[in-house]
């Protein structure tokens, strides 16, 4: 992969992980469940698709991290700056902010949030070329 935006969902079913969308409690985003050989991502319906996209890549950054459920806060922040550098490379994020100073069009181009795009720019350094 070498352009935005990443494919998340592709590479999560190449690493042996079923997506599905379903009903979930209010305030749960996501949820991953691994049994044996059984790897599910439970997405919440309803939800927009940069939702999906960012909360896949939360549960890839569980996973690849080796976190266990209900772990610690540091373990949602860890499993939050992998899906964020997943999905906004720093290197990608310096090059196109050349051409694409907003929040917005990153947003679009990235398929994530806004918000996603500002703590990237955040931890690149990168903030204060951000419109």
């Amino acid at each position: 992969v070498q352009q935005p935006p990443v494919p998340v969902e592709h590479i999560a079913r190449e690493l042996g992980f079923d997506i599905r969308v379903v009903a979930l409690s209010i305030g749960v985003d996501a949820r991953l469940r691994v049994t044996g050989a059984c790897r599910i991502i439970e997405l919440a319906s309803g939800q927009p698709g940069v939702r999906h996209r960012f909360s896949i890549g939360h549960a890839l950054g569980h996973a690849g991290l080796g976190h266990r459920h209900g772990e610690t806060e540091v373990a949602e922040q860890e499993a939050n700056a992998f899906a964020g550098a997943l999905l906004v490379p720093a290197a990608w994020l310096r090059r196109d902010l050349d051409r694409l100073p907003t929040a917005s069009a990153l947003a679009d181009l990235y398929q994530v949030s806004r918000e996603v795009i500002f703590i990237a720019a955040q931890r690149a350094r990168l903030l204060g070329k951000l419109r």
